[in-house]
């Protein structure tokens, strides 16, 4: 039952005032660029080395 979690911290300082709807829509982006990317280096992981990925 091996299970990895994964955290993302994602900070934008911009550098002029933004309305919070567009911090938001951009912090969405980036969330889920990074979680798709995640997904497809895990996929690319597993089929080549099992489950656990290659070892050391």
């Amino acid at each position: 039952d091996d299970k990895t979690r994964v955290r993302f911290d994602i900070t934008i300082e911009p550098r002029a005032p933004l309305p919070e709807f567009l911090i938001k829509r951009a912090k969405r982006a980036v969330l889920n660029a990074a979680t798709e990317g995640l997904r497809r280096r895990i996929g690319g992981v597993r089929a080549v080395g099992g489950a656990r990925g290659p070892g050391p």
